[in-house]
């Protein structure tokens, strides 16, 4: 059981999440700005929103990068994934169910979010998320594959920013 959940804790490297939350962090206080308002329930559904449509870009990334992953003899914190799946630490079954419920959250938060904030349209939220669940998944998972086309850091950085 210890190493099932020190697989799952490798798998979601919390490592890339600082970067998201400052950059959602500084949108949100440009936001609050403009509109003179800050609500803080708003900003944490809105940040779980996020988190959990980039833990899925991860999972799926971990998922549909299996092959290339095993091929990658220089694997590092930023890149031939996390190994989990290589090493046997986790099941495909167990990574997709990771998937889905990061997926199912997501979109819960998202419902949320829609339902609380006054503010906002809650077509452009939904645009927003949608367009965040786009790029995150079309990252790695084909038939997009955004990362195999060159287009994966630019993918990553507009599924960050809209959010």
């Amino acid at each position: 059981m210890r190493e099932k959940v020190l697989a799952w804790i490798k798998l979601i490297r919390l490592h890339f999440y600082p970067m998201t939350w400052i950059a959602y962090s500084m949108g949100a206080m440009a936001a609050s700005r403009n509109l003179k308002k800050w609500n803080l329930e708003v900003y944490w559904i809105g940040y779980l929103v996020l988190f959990f449509i980039e833990l899925s870009t991860i999972l799926t990334n971990e998922y549909y990068d299996y092959g290339t992953d095993r091929l990658n003899k220089n694997a590092g914190p930023f890149t031939g994934g996390t190994r989990v799946l290589v090493e046997g630490k986790l099941g495909f079954a167990e990574v997709r169910a990771g998937i889905w419920a990061s997926l199912l959250l997501a979109v819960s938060f998202g419902y949320f979010l829609i339902r609380i904030d006054e503010q906002v349209s809650s077509f452009l939220i939904l645009l927003l998320i949608l367009l965040g669940l786009f790029l995150g998944l079309g990252y790695t998972a084909p038939p997009l594959k955004f990362s195999y086309r060159g287009l994966g850091e630019i993918t990553w950085a507009l599924r960050t920013a809209p959010t």
